[in-house]
């Protein structure tokens, strides 16, 4: 399954996570699972998929820095996946990391990044001090909805 991730067969991948979604937890000697190597590779729609079928395959973190899949995908600019992991469990982006980082201060840093659409650092800043605050006990759909009323962004 690694080596589909690899190479880049989402169709394939997908397919395993719908016959069992357990094969998505089998680690390397890194201890990384293949959902950690499609996010490498940048295969968001095997991401989504994920979330979609079983959030909880988004806890499982790697031996050597203690990476889920979804700290990866700030560093692949991939943000679909984080909207889907914001709507499936706000709690997935404040797992923190061996560092202590959590997926919103890696999506934090890497908002500087060129590619990040414009305004995309002020949500970023935004979703995580709301999550802060209300340790992680608040909905997506409150997240939006506070921000379309507090703050036009």
């Amino acid at each position: 399954m690694h080596n589909a991730a690899d190479n880049g067969l989402s169709d394939v991948l997908i397919k395993a996570l719908e016959i069992d979604s357990d094969l998505a937890k089998v680690q390397d000697k890194f201890g990384e699972t293949f959902l950690h190597n499609a996010a490498d590779n940048g295969l968001s729609d095997v991401l989504i998929k994920a979330l979609e079928i079983n959030p909880t395959l988004a806890k499982v973190q790697s031996d050597d820095c203690g990476f889920t899949f979804l700290h990866k995908v700030p560093l692949k600019a991939l943000p679909d996946v984080l909207i889907k992991a914001l709507e499936v469990d706000p709690n997935l982006l404040l797992i923190k990391d061996n560092n202590g980082k959590t997926v919103l201060d890696l999506v934090e840093k890497e908002a500087n990044n060129k590619n990040c659409p414009a305004g995309f650092q002020k949500r970023v800043k935004f979703i995580k001090n709301e999550l802060t605050k209300t340790q992680g006990n608040t909905s997506a759909k409150e997240l939006l909805s506070a921000r379309k009323n507090k703050e036009r962004i």
